[in-house]
């Protein structure tokens, strides 16, 4: 939300979108469409699956670091760099095995501050969905089970 332009926008960032930078083209676009600069702008970070549900693959992280591309609508090469660096990984020990996982919500907020979003202006629901599937659908948890909800934004005069 910028509160000088009084413009809003909204974004969904699973992985692919959060690998093609969609934070960054959202600032960008909020920019270049109302005016918007960065410092002005607030924004949350709306529940999504955690880094203790979220098992990846390789292909997903090489996907982040540039080491492989998305077929369909790859990457912006003047995101490459900012996405890479975003990046939150980490990894679990699972029955023998070392198991890839990625912070979706700490890596959109890294893309919000390479904007120039001030940190205090960034809010973070700290909800992961894989652990609380009695309030929110979860595709990967719930091993294909899905829903819907809608998101409706909308200002006042």
């Amino acid at each position: 939300y910028d509160p000088i332009q009084h413009v809003i926008g909204i974004a969904h960032g699973g992985w692919r979108g959060t690998a093609r930078g969609i934070v960054l083209a959202t600032v960008e676009t909020m920019g270049e469409r109302f005016g918007s600069l960065a410092q002005d702008i607030y924004a949350g970070i709306g529940p999504a699956i955690g880094p203790c549900c979220y098992e990846i693959s390789q292909d997903v992280q090489d996907i982040f670091t540039g080491q492989k591309t998305l077929l369909e609508q790859p990457v912006r090469k003047d995101y490459s760099d900012r996405v890479r660096e975003s990046a939150v990984f980490s990894t679990q020990q699972l029955s023998g095995k070392t198991s890839l996982r990625i912070d979706l919500q700490a890596t959109n907020q890294n893309q919000l501050l390479m904007t120039g979003i001030q940190p205090k202006h960034v809010e973070i629901m700290d909800i992961c969905t894989g652990c609380n599937t009695d309030l929110f659908f979860s595709h990967r948890k719930e091993q294909g089970k899905t829903g819907r909800f809608a998101v409706i934004m909308a200002l006042q005069g």
